[in-house]
């Protein structure tokens, strides 16, 4: 009968990584905020019946983009920051 001895490694979490792709959600996110109310803004016309017309589906389409591009952002630089760890 043989015997075999396995050895478990645990996985260390690295919380630098983790912030790090947290600033980089929140700064991605903030910045393109900012783009998506000028943009929004720039919809907007003053002069007719219903000066805010269309701007809500576009707010909408528009947070949906900005929010997956900056959870994307984050996760890559975490990934990256993280290395082998």
């Amino acid at each position: 009968m043989e015997s075999h001895t396995v050895i478990a490694t645990a996985r260390v979490t690295s919380w630098g990584a983790i912030i790090g792709g947290v600033i980089t959600v929140l700064a991605i996110s903030v910045l393109l905020s900012v783009l998506e109310t000028a943009l929004g803004l720039s919809r907007v016309e003053p002069y007719t019946e219903q000066p805010a017309q269309g701007v809500g589906s576009a707010v909408t389409v528009w947070s949906f983009i900005s929010i997956l591009i900056s959870l994307a952002c984050g996760g890559y630089v975490a990934g990256r920051l993280a290395g082998a760890a």
